[in-house]
C-alpha cells in the first residue's frame, strides 16, 4: 500500500486522477479535508441538497464545524479499539478542577500547558470506553476478523458512470478466513449504541442510513482492490453497562436499498453543478401531505 501523509498529497493525486487503491497510514483529519465524495455527502444530497453538501465541506475545511461530545466520543472509541498504540498519545484523562475557584483555575490551565495536544477525557469516560473495548475484543468472531485484518484503511476510487472519484475509510478490512476455512472479504464498521438488540439496531439502520453506507463501501473498496466485496457489517456496542456487543451483516435485499439511496443522491449530484444550485429545495408552492404513521390518529394521540 503507497503511504500518503498529507492532504496536499492526495488532492495531487486527484488532480491527475491517479488517485486509486487502499491506502495505510493516512491521518484522519486529512482524509476528511481530501478529494473525494463520500458516503455521508451524497446521502446528504439524497435527502437535502448539493448546497448543504456544499456548504457543509466549506464550513468543515474553515473549521467552522464544531464536534459533538457524541461524535468525540465515539472517535476516542474507534482509537481505543483499532488503534490503541495511538489512543495513548492523543487522549489523557482530566481530572476533575473546581473552576469556580481561582485554584482550580490555575490547575486546569497547567494541564492543559502540560498536554497540549491531548484530547481530554473524563475518568468516566475512559472507563466506559475501556469495558466498550472489553465486550468487542470478548466477541469471538470479531476479534478473529480484528487479527487478520486492517485497520482504519482509507480507499478512493473513481465511479465509472458519472466519472466522481469517491472515497471511503473503513474501520476493519480484508479477506477473513472463517471456522471453515473458507476466504471472506469483509468490511465492519465499528458503532457505539444506546441498544444493541436486533430490533432497535434496525431502527438505527434506517434512521443513520447504515445501509447506503454498506453499499458505497462495498463499492468503492472493491473498486478500489479489484476483490470482490460482498459482505459488510456492522459491529454494534452498547455505551452503558453490560457493554453488549453484536455482529451484523446486511443482507441482499438490505443492500439493494441502500443502492437505491446511493444511486438518488449521485443522479441528483450529476444533474446540478454547484454554481447553479442557489437555492436548496424547489421554490414553488409543495404539497407536504403526512407519512404513513401520521394517519395512525390513535398512537398519535394516546
Amino acid at each position: 500500500m503507497e503511504q500518503l501523509k498529507t492532504t496536499q498529497e492526495i488532492n495531487a493525486l486527484a488532480d491527475k486522477r491517479k488517485l486509486h487503491g487502499a491506502y495505510q497510514g493516512i491521518p484522519s483529519d486529512v482524509y476528511h479535508a481530501s478529494a473525494g465524495l463520500s458516503r455521508s455527502e451524497i446521502v446528504m444530497v439524497a435527502t437535502r441538497s448539493v448546497q448543504h453538501m456544499y456548504t457543509q465541506r466549506e464550513e468543515r475545511q474553515k473549521g467552522a464545524t464544531k464536534d459533538t461530545p457524541e461524535l468525540l466520543f465515539g472517535r476516542a472509541l474507534h482509537s481505543a479499539f483499532l488503534e490503541p498504540e495511538i489512543f495513548g498519545q492523543a487522549y489523557a484523562v482530566m481530572p476533575k478542577f473546581d473552576r469556580r475557584t481561582k485554584i482550580g483555575k490555575e490547575n486546569h490551565a497547567i494541564w492543559l500547558g502540560e498536554h497540549p495536544s491531548k484530547t481530554a477525557l473524563t475518568e468516566n469516560q475512559f472507563q466506559r470506553i475501556s469495558q466498550m473495548c472489553g465486550s468487542l475484543g470478548r466477541h469471538k468472531v470479531l476479534s478473529q476478523i480484528v487479527k487478520q485484518c486492517k485497520t482504519e484503511t482509507s480507499y478512493y476510487a473513481y465511479n465509472k458512470e458519472s466519472g466522481a472519484l469517491f472515497k471511503g475509510r473503513a474501520d476493519i478490512s480484508g479477506v477473513y478466513v472463517d471456522d471453515q476455512g473458507r476466504d471472506l472479504p469483509i468490511i465492519v464498521d465499528l458503532k457505539s449504541t444506546i441498544d444493541a438488540s436486533p430490533s432497535a439496531f434496525r431502527r438505527s439502520v434506517v434512521k443513520y442510513f447504515y445501509d447506503a453506507q454498506a453499499y458505497f463501501y462495498l463499492n468503492v473498496v472493491s473498486k478500489a482492490t479489484g476483490i470482490d466485496y460482498k459482505t459488510y457489517a456492522i459491529a454494534a456496542v452498547e455505551k452503558e453497562p453490560p457493554f453488549g456487543c453484536a455482529l451484523y451483516y446486511f443482507g441482499e435485499a438490505d443492500l439493494e436499498v441502500g443502492g437505491q439511496i446511493i444511486e438518488a443522491g449521485l443522479k441528483k449530484y450529476q444533474a446540478t453543478h454547484k454554481e447553479e444550485q442557489t437555492t436548496s429545495y424547489p421554490q414553488g408552492l409543495q404539497l407536504l401531505g403526512l407519512p404513513a404513521y401520521g394517519f395512525d390518529i390513535e398512537s398519535r394521540i394516546n
